[in-house]
């Protein structure tokens, strides 16, 4: 790869599991706070399709945007959907506010989400 193209790389994780209760946000918020607190740009997504919760653990109230409303397309770009944190290089993506929409996603809406993730600008997603 070219040094450009490297550069734009971003690193995506994906923590999941199948039990709720477990641990997941606790850890996603707390490796986000971390890796933003070394300087690099975070974005951290809650992709829970009706029981989101993320935004609690950084103490912001249910967002009016989130990922159902770009997959219902009332937004155009995740990027508007971002909300900010009170740690610098930390925004978060919430989940989708209604699950029986989310879910019912078409698979050309899924992929164009997964294209939008990864066109987001942040170093760790």
């Amino acid at each position: 790869m070219g040094e450009n193209q490297t550069s734009n790389r971003k690193i995506i994780w994906a923590i999941g599991g199948g039990k709720g209760g477990s641990g997941k946000s606790f850890i996603t918020t707390n490796m986000g706070i971390c890796l933003s607190k070394l300087g690099v740009r975070v974005i951290l997504i809650d992709a829970d399709l009706g029981g989101a919760n993320l935004h609690t653990f950084l103490g912001i109230s249910p967002p009016a945007l989130s990922l159902s409303d770009f997959i219902q397309k009332s937004v155009s770009h995740l990027q508007e959907a971002l909300i900010p944190t009170e740690i610098p290089n930390l925004q978060l993506l919430t989940g989708a506010q209604d699950l029986l929409n989310a879910a019912d996603a078409k698979s050309t809406q899924k992929r164009k989400l997964l294209r939008s993730i990864q066109s987001l600008e942040s170093d760790y997603i």
